[in-house]
């Protein structure tokens, strides 16, 4: 079975983001959440990440501005 931790960032600049922590579970991410620009994601331990950028499955932005969007599971406008 893959281990999986959570990133939570946000973005910056363009399509510059920062991590903001590292998480062991998605509620522990969520919990660390606090601004609209903020997204948490699902990454495998211990294993590379593509060398391209790619959208992120699994990640989101928990505090959507939109309701229907808060906390929805869609892949994110985030790239690895």
């Amino acid at each position: 079975m893959e281990e999986t931790v959570w990133i939570m960032g946000k973005y910056t600049a363009g399509k510059d983001w920062e991590v903001q922590g590292v998480f062991a579970s998605e509620e522990d991410a969520l919990a660390n959440v606090k601004f609209r620009s903020e997204f948490i994601g699902p990454v495998p331990f211990g294993k590379r990440l593509p060398d391209d950028r790619v959208t992120w499955p699994g990640s989101y932005y928990p505090l959507a501005e939109e309701p229907a969007q808060a906390g929805a599971r869609r892949d994110a406008d985030t790239t690895l």
